[in-house]
C-alpha cells in the first residue's frame, strides 16, 4: 500500500462543501460531518470531527472560503 500525502485542494464556499469532506478550521484539518444552513441561506452551521475523534461547529457566512484537502497517494 501506497503511502497517503495531505494536500491543499481549492478553496469553496460552505454551499460547495459535501459530507465527508476534509477542511480547514483553525489550524486543524477536520471531516466534515453535518451541514445545515439558515432559513435565509446567509448562514452555514458545519458540524465536524476533529482528528481526536471530537465533534464541534463552525458558523460561516455564505460568502466565507474554506480550504478543501485531498489525500493523494506519495510518489516516493
Amino acid at each position: 500500500m501506497k503511502p497517503m500525502e495531505l494536500i491543499f485542494a481549492d478553496r469553496l464556499t460552505p454551499g460547495q462543501l459535501m459530507l465527508n469532506d476534509l477542511i480547514g478550521v483553525e489550524d486543524d484539518v477536520v471531516e466534515v460531518i453535518g451541514i445545515a444552513d439558515s432559513n435565509a441561506g446567509d448562514d452555514y452551521h458545519v458540524e465536524f470531527i476533529d482528528e481526536f475523534g471530537e465533534k464541534d461547529i463552525v458558523n460561516l457566512k455564505h460568502d466565507d472560503l474554506v480550504s478543501l484537502y485531498v489525500y493523494v497517494e506519495d510518489d516516493e
